[in-house]
């Protein structure tokens, strides 16, 4: 998926290699069971080496194929299995349980997130994370974390039947051309002098939306909890209460203006991707699933765009390899498409290899001010997971959104254009004062600053390939 894949498995009498895409792991097999992580993209290096402290002597290679490999001890010395995937994540499973495992580093972290045994370390052209999971509802032990001009150095221990992922990154090339020339515009409501209002934007919208952008979210398209009661939309508030984020099954609240919608932003060359959320979805991942791809199929959109997809590490993973899997080579753009471990506004644990199989990410909602590593290291996938990070800035204070625009293109971020409708203006006017957020400002600096300034990099981009 998304060109990831394992490219040599391969076995000798002391040790299991595995190349993917992204990363080469050596396990040795030994009293002591290392595990070398090797990173491919960015910098070729060493970036990590596992120190599993229990003996891999017995391991052996059970099967393979493009997207995955196992290695185990045979029965009845069951006690350890190890897995890669081709996103470049690893995990290893003990029913004996580790009483120290050791990760080492021989490089010095710009960004070192540790939270509840996880942690992720990353610098401008790569890293490594670890994800402690404890699938019977015990505890993480804490990650003991030092650091020093050479290096870092994390122990942890894993109960019995507990296990850990890994992940080197990034696991795939980033698509330079693809951060250029997709541009995504975020519609809301369309708000016309007389009411009621609508969720679907005029032709003269969508005409006017294509000049910036070739991607259309529609967000309020499908009924929520007021339009399926039969009651009426007729204020901004019911707007946001009849929201589809809780709908099971997803069904436009007007099908012929979904059509005519559509219709008409693929005859501008604009591509098309419904709202749709995992995370408050009130079924199961499968049934998610099923029916993501009945919308993208009855309603000929191309791709989708989640609004969250899971607080647990195993179903976003499960989420977002099954979107891939499900939409090919359609978009698939994420609002926090792994968990948040740690605060939202600091430096907070996250998963690569989860977020890599989305084109686009969607970060930092109602993160109203950070600085420029928070940008850097996690809003921009840039040499992390390779997808294309976008700043959630619909409703900044435009001095902080001008800053956004002078430093997009050094973080290797992007910004969508949110219009049709100002989401949470008024909730954002009383915190900065009206003056200071004027519901056009937004839209100017869009116009007149960042398109200028995206179409230019472009074009030095382009001169220099």
């Amino acid at each position: 998926m998304l060109g990831m894949k394992l490219e040599d498995v391969s076995e000798g009498r002391d040790e299991v290699k595995v190349t993917t895409t992204g990363a080469i792991y050596v396990i040795t097999k030994s009293s002591q069971g290392a595990i070398q992580c090797y990173q491919r993209i960015g910098k070729e290096r060493l970036v990590a080496t596992i120190t599993l402290n229990t003996s891999t002597e017995k391991l052996a290679l059970s099967w393979t194929d493009g997207e995955s490999c196992f290695a185990y001890e045979p029965f009845p010395d069951v006690g350890l299995q190890i897995r890669v995937n081709s996103d470049s994540a690893i995990s290893v499973y003990t029913e004996r349980g580790i009483k120290k495992i050791d990760y080492n580093g021989a490089w010095v972290p710009e960004y070192k997130a540790v939270e509840r045994g996880n942690f992720l370390f990353l610098d401008r052209d790569g890293g490594f994370g670890v994800y402690p999971l404890r699938l019977r509802g015990r505890a993480i032990p804490r990650a003991n974390a030092k650091f020093s001009r050479k290096g870092w150095h994390v122990s942890l221990s894993l109960m019995g039947e507990d296990r850990f992922m890994a992940s080197v990154c990034p696991p795939r090339p980033f698509d330079w051309e693809k951060s250029f020339g997709d541009r995504i515009v975020h519609h809301f409501i369309s708000h016309p002098p007389s009411k009621p209002w609508t969720a679907y934007p005029r032709n003269d919208e969508v005409e006017e939306y294509s000049k910036y952008g070739n991607i259309l979210v529609l967000h309020w398209w499908a009924h929520g909890l007021l339009t399926k009661r039969g009651k009426g939309v007729q204020s901004r508030d019911d707007c946001i209460h009849n929201a589809c984020w809780s709908s099971f099954r997803h069904e436009p609240m007007n099908e012929a203006e979904l059509v005519r919608t559509v219709r008409r932003a693929h005859d501008l060359g604009m591509r098309v991707i419904p709202y749709m959320t995992s995370y408050y979805f009130p079924g199961e991942p499968h049934e998610f699933l099923k029916e993501v791809d009945s919308v993208v199929d009855r309603y000929h959109m191309d791709g989708v765009y989640i609004d969250g997809v899971s607080n647990d590490v195993l179903q976003a993973y499960t989420v977002m390899r099954g979107l891939r899997n499900l939409l090919g080579d359609k978009i698939l753009y994420v609002h926090v498409p792994s968990p948040i471990i740690g605060r939202y506004d600091a430096d907070y644990v996250y998963c690569p290899f989860i977020e890599t199989y989305a084109d686009y990410t969607l970060k930092a909602e109602h993160v109203f001010k950070f600085d420029w590593k928070h940008l850097r290291y996690t809003i921009s996938g840039r040499n992390i997971s390779n997808s294309i990070g976008f700043v959630c800035n619909y409703d900044y204070e435009p001095r902080f959104t001008r800053w956004l625009v002078r430093n997009a293109f050094k973080s290797n971020t992007r910004l969508p254009y949110w219009v049709g409708f100002d989401a949470y203006v008024e909730e954002r006017q009383k915190v900065f004062g009206r003056k200071h957020y004027p519901e056009e400002e937004s839209h100017k600096i869009m116009r007149e600053e960042y398109f200028p300034k995206l179409d230019t990099f472009q074009k030095s981009q382009a001169t220099e390939t």
